[in-house]
């Protein structure tokens, strides 16, 4: 009560020496004097003059729930809209409106004496690192763009134009979503505004545009005219997330152009596996298991591929086979990748400049080769099958009874894939070339089995076994 009246005389001292608008006074007079802000304060971007904490309190977290979502824009253009929960950020609501409370009631000597009495309060944030990430890395995926080669369409020809790719910036999102909360939370005189994350977008450029191919055609007016070689697999058009990887990686490689002597690099072409370059998670093989990994399916592409090179009899520099046969190709006829460790290559060896054509559709992958001339020979594959026996591996295990036996693992046998190719003239059928494009080993796995009893003896059992 005491204190209460030291300031109503502290009022009229200063409103008599004209220090003080007696209006101005008054107006402060009451929030002070009934636990609530001085007008015109604000908390961050929140008017919450003349409220109390309470009541201050709420009016922050209204501002701070958008309910709208705060706006995801690539300049002018606005792709989504997310919540600041959503991209890991976090307000301190609570502290950042009891300090603001703690310092306009210190300050009340030091606003009486100022015309203006406005004061802005900073709101407290942080962010939840893993979290942003997360949600930076789903978001661009979502805002990737594959860039479309030009492309040559007869007859006419018809050059079709290129497409512009894009792809965001994950390490920039950060930085970006940093800028938009200072730009939320900087004080203002009037209540949360809009705000935007301006997203940290970079163009892909395609690697064959339309300028490219009128100086090629200028050249080479039969460019594509003649097809060379394809080949035709198929996928689960309901498995989305392998299904949207091997599409990608078909439109990446799409409308490809090799002189001869050019060196064909599926991982150089179609670039690393991940979130922010438009690929998702789906099933890859691991060794021998199947598992989550991001752009599980594009080796459906490469192996597609590999087929069509190998009817064009074109040179093959690296390859390799998987773990396990494959379904979607003959046996020894599939081409895993692993970026930056197992690539996919070929030289175009022909006399002829090539145009890769890949296109995959509701569960039909094609690849082509074309030229300007049709090949003057033929390719025919064929492979050879070599089972190798499963190996018995027995261990006297004392504590089972004599004679009894516990199989722990079936094991499975393994083999050999040796794919041969042989080249014929397409006029007279003399053979060019007959040779063995490759051998495919996949090592057994042994049968484990224990056996009970200090006598048993190891190698009875196994030779038993087999």
């Amino acid at each position: 009560m005491r204190n209460r009246s030291v300031t109503i005389l502290l009022v009229a001292l200063l409103a008599a020496l004209g220090l003080l608008d007696v209006t101005v006074g008054l107006r402060a007079l009451v929030p002070f004097t009934a636990s609530r802000f001085t007008p015109e304060t604000t908390v961050g971007p929140v008017a919450v003059g003349d409220l109390t904490r309470r009541e201050a309190t709420d009016r922050v977290w209204e501002a701070v729930a958008h309910e709208d979502g705060v706006e995801l824009r690539v300049s002018h253009e606005l792709l989504a809209r997310a919540s600041w929960e959503e991209m890991g950020v976090r307000f301190d609501v609570e502290e950042s409106v009891a300090r603001a409370y703690a310092n306009e009631q210190r300050s009340f000597i030091g606003y009486l004496t100022s015309r203006t009495g406005a004061k802005g309060h900073p709101l407290k944030w942080s962010i939840d690192t893993e979290r942003m990430n997360a949600f930076a890395e789903s978001l661009a995926s979502k805002v990737y763009r594959a860039p479309k080669n030009a492309l040559v369409e007869r007859p006419g020809p018809v050059i079709l134009p290129e497409e512009r790719g894009r792809y965001m910036d994950v390490e920039g999102f950060g930085r970006a979503l940093e800028d938009a909360i200072r730009a939320f939370t900087a004080p203002t005189d009037r209540d949360g505004r809009r705000v935007a994350v301006q997203l940290p977008i970079s163009t892909v450029e395609p690697s064959v545009d339309a300028a490219q191919l009128r100086a090629l055609l200028q050249d080479e007016e039969g460019l594509g005219t003649a097809l060379l070689t394809g080949f035709t697999t198929h996928y689960d058009p309901s498995n989305e997330g392998r299904a949207s990887n091997l599409e990608l990686a078909a439109r990446l490689i799409d409308g490809t152009i090799l002189r001869p002597g050019d060196r064909f690099s599926f991982n150089e072409i179609v670039g690393p596996r991940r979130l922010d370059l438009g690929f998702l998670p789906a099933p890859e093989i691991v060794g021998e298991e199947f598992v989550e990994g991001v752009g599980g399916g594009i080796c459906q592409v490469s192996s597609t591929l590999f087929n069509a090179v190998l009817f064009a009899d074109l040179d093959v520099v690296e390859r390799y086979r998987h773990s396990v046969p494959l379904g979607y190709v003959p046996p020894g006829r599939d081409a895993t990748l692993h970026y930056g460790v197992m690539d996919f290559a070929f030289v175009n060896s022909s006399v002829q400049t090539i145009v890769v054509r890949a296109q995959a559709d509701d569960g039909t992958l094609k690849v082509k080769l074309w030229g300007d001339e049709s090949l003057p020979f033929s390719v025919a594959l064929s492979s050879e099958e070599r089972v190798i026996e499963a190996p018995v591996d027995v261990e006297v295990d004392e504590s089972l009874p004599p004679g009894e036996r516990v199989v722990d693992a079936e094991g499975r046998p393994g083999k050999w894939i040796i794919l041969y190719k042989r080249v014929t003239d397409k006029v007279d059928g003399a053979v060019l070339a007959d040779e063995v494009v490759s051998r495919n080993h996949y090592p057994p796995k042994a049968r484990k089995v224990r056996i009970g009893g200090e006598t048993a003896s190891p190698d009875g059992e196994a030779a038993s076994e087999r």
